[in-house]
């Protein structure tokens, strides 16, 4: 769902992204942390086979 969400935002808001505002800067900051987050789980929580 999120990753729904975070694709329709950019598809729906489009002309308010490119400037620089606090829209672009939210979006950015809350999908940076979001693909930070699930980087880093991805090998907490799921460690390699070995």
């Amino acid at each position: 769902m999120t990753c729904v969400l975070f694709g329709l935002l950019p598809l729906t808001l489009a002309d308010e992204l490119p400037g620089p505002g606090p829209l672009a800067g939210a979006l950015l900051l809350a999908e940076s942390t979001f693909w930070g987050l699930r980087f880093v789980a991805q090998f907490v929580a799921f460690p390699a086979a070995t």
